[in-house]
């Protein structure tokens, strides 16, 4: 999965994968908070990614992230100034994409919470 971009790829995934250390107890606080909900496509799959390295399978399929698609690209709608833009030049596919990352997030959820 290419979501080791970032912050949230970069330091904290090596630290949520590390069974030794309370990075679960760490993740777990970061997925129930409600910042989450309004977390960006990168960082949403940063946070599958993790999940799915400490449940041992994965939470978003390969191919669904294959699939959408965003002529920015899904690493580069960070941040209030780039939706906007990104909204205001291709709303569809920036719709299509929030879509998704917004389903992510529920699966992730629903993977973290072991449904």
């Amino acid at each position: 999965m290419a979501a080791r971009s970032g912050f949230a790829g970069c330091f904290l995934l090596p630290a949520f994968a590390d069974r030794s250390c309370c990075g679960g107890c760490l993740l777990g606080a970061l997925l129930e908070a409600p910042a989450f909900g309004d977390a960006d496509p990168a960082t949403v799959l940063a946070f599958a990614a993790a999940v799915a390295t400490r449940r041992g399978k994965p939470v978003v399929p390969e191919i669904e992230i294959a699939v959408t698609q965003h002529p920015f690209g899904l690493f580069a709608l960070v941040g209030r100034a780039q939706l906007e833009r990104a909204t205001a030049e291709y709303p569809e596919a920036t719709k299509q994409v929030l879509a998704a990352a917004s389903r992510w997030r529920g699966q992730i959820l629903a993977s973290w919470r072991g449904r």
